[in-house]
């Protein structure tokens, strides 16, 4: 038993160095490729649910940046393993977010280890699951592809998630709400292409009970692209005004000086507007305001088209 805790201690060290590392934008690769080889000899009962997360996670970073030699998908799939023999309620539910995220950064798509982790989330009890780990697991989920290349199918998580967060919502105070994680629940649900309406209608609820100032350029930005694509497709009964005026209020209330730091945002804005066919000239002008006073030093090719 000595042996088995020192290991977890061990492999507890080797996600806090693997981090560090990559926090700090150092990549020693004989490094990374040395601690590789430790933890795949590593056993399930050696690693920590949290533990597996924060190794995963260094290594997705490690291995995706510009020119990176570092491979990581035999590690990726031993951690999988480990994962899987887990008992539930090992992991938390940012621990799930981190591993699946990990694992979609660098495109393994380990349809056993998704599957794993949903069922884990769908035994997770209500109470343990705030408004900020439903953004981070569905999120994470949305990103998941099989090996096939197409999108991972399964309603069944953000079902239960949507469940969680339409009992969430009503009772939280907007203080307690952020603007990015409701915008980070539209977006994934979107991109999984979960036309969930009801759960629509109460994110554009809570994002109206947001106080200005809680909601910055970039928010607005993705909160409007999400509501777009949902306002837009076949079939769709969501025509939500009362969100779009709230989102002009907001952006109308900005500082020139505010958005002008935002050309990327801005530029999302006004076609966030434009694709749900909301023709708001005042906003319109601002935001070509905003656009003329941007430094040339922060426009890049994506702003500009």
């Amino acid at each position: 038993q000595g042996s088995v805790s020192q290991c977890c201690r061990a492999s507890g060290c080797l996600a806090e160095v693997l981090n560090g590392y990559a926090r700090a934008g150092v990549w020693d690769e004989d490094l990374f490729n040395c601690l590789s080889n430790k933890a795949k000899a590593l056993k399930a009962e050696e690693v920590p649910a949290s533990s597996i997360a924060g190794i995963v996670n260094a290594f997705s970073h490690a291995s995706t940046r510009q020119g990176s030699n570092l491979k990581c998908r035999a590690l990726l799939l031993h951690m999988s393993r480990i994962a899987k023999a887990k008992e539930p309620g090992a992991f938390t539910p940012r621990d799930i977010a981190n591993i699946i995220n990990a694992f979609a950064r660098v495109e393994v798509w380990e349809e056993g280890l998704f599957r794993h982790m949903s069922a884990l989330v769908r035994a997770t009890p209500p109470e343990r699951l705030s408004l900020r780990d439903a953004a981070r697991i569905l999120h994470a989920f949305s990103l998941a592809r099989s090996r096939t290349g197409s999108r991972f199918r399964d309603g069944s998580i953000f079902r239960h998630v949507a469940a969680r967060v339409l009992m969430l919502l009503p009772a939280l105070e907007p203080r307690d709400t952020s603007a990015r994680d409701l915008a980070a629940l539209a977006h994934a649900h979107t991109r999984a292409q979960i036309w969930d309406e009801r759960l629509f209608r109460a994110l554009s609820s809570a994002v109206r009970r947001l106080p200005p100032a809680q909601v910055n350029v970039k928010d607005i930005a993705e909160l409007g692209s999400a509501f777009s694509l949902v306002h837009t497709r076949d079939g769709s009964r969501l025509r939500d005004g009362a969100f779009w005026r709230s989102m002009s209020t907001i952006a109308l209330g900005k500082s020139l000086d505010q958005l002008a730091r935002e050309p990327r945002a801005v530029a999302n804005i006004v076609n966030a507007f434009a694709k749900a066919q909301i023709w708001d000239e005042v906003l319109f002008r601002r935001m070509s305001r905003a656009a003329r006073m941007t430094e040339p030093g922060l426009l890049d090719m994506g702003a500009v088209a």
